[in-house]
C-alpha cells in the first residue's frame, strides 16, 4: 500500500473525530470558535448549550440556534441557565463589548432552527452518557449548566451517571485563556481596519 495505508489498503492516518460538547455564552468570540468547532475536520460537534453571560438567556439561545442555522450544524441546541445558582436575578449582559444583540450589532435575520427541548443540563447527561468516556465538554460560559447537570445526576442515579460525568474531558480555563486571546486578536485587527 502507499503512505498511509496498511497492506489491505485501509487508510491508517485517518483520524477519529473528537466529540465536542460546548457550553456557550454566544457573544462575538464564542461565534467564532463556533465555526471553528464546526469545521475543523477533527471535531464531531454532538451538542451546544447556551447559558447566559455575554448576553441574557433568551439571546445567547437565540444566537446559538441562529449559528447553527448559519452555519449548518446538526447538533441539537439547548437552552441553560438563565442565572446563577442561587441568584435572584441574571446579572447584566457584556452589550458594551457584544452589542445589544450579542453579536455585535449585525442584522440577524429570523431564526427558524429550534431548540432541543430538553434544558442544557439534560442534555449534558444525556449526551455523555450516549457516549461514555468519548465527550469533551468545552466551557467558555458561566459554568452554570455544568453545575446543574452535576445537580441533576446527584438526584437519580449517582453512581452511573456521575460516573459518565466525571470521565467526560471538560476544558473551561484552557479555552477560555485561548478564546480571550482569540477576542484580543480580533480586537487588534478591527484597530486595524476601523
Amino acid at each position: 500500500g502507499g503512505v498511509g495505508q496498511s497492506r489491505g489498503g485501509e487508510d491508517t492516518l485517518a483520524v477519529m473525530a473528537q466529540k465536542i460538547l460546548y457550553d456557550t455564552d454566544p457573544g462575538v468570540d464564542d461565534a467564532m470558535a463556533l465555526l471553528l468547532l464546526a469545521r475543523h475536520p477533527e471535531v464531531e460537534l454532538v451538542g451546544i448549550t447556551a447559558v447566559f453571560g455575554n448576553a441574557p438567556i433568551e439571546t445567547t439561545t437565540r444566537n446559538a440556534l441562529y449559528l447553527k442555522q448559519l452555519f449548518g450544524i446538526d447538533a441539537p441546541v439547548a437552552r441553560g441557565a438563565a442565572k446563577a445558582l442561587g441568584a435572584a436575578e441574571a446579572p447584566p449582559g457584556a452589550a458594551f463589548v457584544h452589542g445589544d444583540n450579542g453579536l455585535g450589532n449585525i442584522p440577524i435575520p429570523e431564526v427558524t432552527a429550534t431548540a432541543d427541548p430538553r434544558p442544557a443540563a439534560q442534555l449534558i447527561i444525556d449526551v455523555v452518557r450516549a457516549n461514555p468516556g468519548e465527550v469533551t465538554i468545552v466551557a467558555v460560559g458561566r459554568m452554570t449548566n455544568l453545575a446543574e447537570a452535576k445537580s441533576r445526576i446527584a438526584d437519580t442515579d449517582f453512581s452511573e451517571e456521575t460516573t459518565a460525568l466525571a470521565k467526560a474531558q471538560i476544558l473551561s480555563q484552557a479555552s477560555t485563556a485561548m478564546l480571550s486571546q482569540a477576542n484580543q486578536s480580533q480586537q487588534g485587527v478591527l484597530k486595524l481596519l476601523g
